[in-house]
């Protein structure tokens, strides 16, 4: 059984085609099995020619999802009907770097047999780096951190997902979701809804403590910087978000495909 790459997408068809040809040029494809699952737009056509042209399993679904709704979706198929133990998760503004699976495969194990990871991501976003420039030198550096970090796509094993399921299954939140509170206080006081963020039940309800493996350096890079639903500007994206030091800038001979874990940053 091959382990599942999910792909979210809605009304951005150009963005979706960077994401895919970026994917389908990545090392290990051939170990995954595709899904892409597409909510309804005034896009669908432009959808449905670009699908076309990739060997994967596309569905353009019948109704809107919403934001949190096809992220359930994906976890559905690829775990329950699917029945993966790893799952890759990409939405249609995550530009995987050529060594993003490599990443992903070298985590899974990790997160199969340490319970205190609750997933591995492609990267970070702007505000969050600890640096400027491209640090050659931490290159095959992966890191703990303890925010789940959506926006770079990352990865999960069938464990986490079964957990999720018994807490109540994954949902959307709209309003205070913010606000730092015990996981159980914090979903009685936000409002659910498939079109709210899924991240924020992820980090503030699931994760629950635990870690998340992060390269030093971004495996991803989140092009999202308008039609997002969580964009507030393009703006606000190319401050808070966008960064150009991702392996995707590396030439090819300069990328190894190969890491280490590090127990601080520094």
């Amino acid at each position: 059984m091959k382990d599942v790459i999910t792909v979210k997408a809605w009304k951005r068809p150009g963005r979706l085609k960077k994401v895919l040809d970026a994917l389908y040029s990545n090392e290990h494809i051939e170990e995954f099995d595709v899904y892409v699952f597409i909510d309804p737009s005034p896009k669908d056509a432009e959808h449905r020619k670009l699908m076309a042209n990739y060997d994967c399993t596309w569905t353009m679904n019948e109704k809107k999802r919403g934001c949190a709704g096809n992220t359930k979706e994906c976890f559905r198929v690829a775990f329950d009907v699917h029945e993966a133990e790893f799952m890759v998760h990409l939405e249609d503004d995550s530009v995987p770097a050529p060594d993003f699976l490599s990443l992903m495969l070298w985590a899974k194990p990790h997160l199969e047999t340490t319970e205190c990871l609750f997933s591995v991501g492609g990267g970070r976003p702007k505000r969050e780096l600890g640096y400027q420039g491209l640090p050659k030198e931490r290159l095959e550096d992966v890191v703990l951190i303890d925010s789940f970090a959506c926006q770079f796509g990352w990865g999960m094993v069938r464990r986490v997902y079964e957990e999720m399921k018994e807490a109540g299954g994954i949902f959307g939140a709209i309003g205070n979701v913010s606000v730092n509170l015990e996981p159980n206080a914090w979903k009685k006081q936000v409002q659910l809804g498939p079109n709210g963020s899924w991240a924020w039940p992820f980090n503030k309800f699931f994760k629950r403590g635990r870690q998340n493996l992060i390269p030093y350096i971004n495996r991803a890079q989140n092009i999202g910087d308008s039609r997002g639903v969580f964009t507030p500007s393009p703006q606000w994206h190319m401050r808070e978000v966008f960064t150009k030091t991702w392996t995707g800038a590396l030439e090819q001979d300069e990328i190894s495909h190969k890491f280490n874990l590090c127990e601080t940053e520094s």
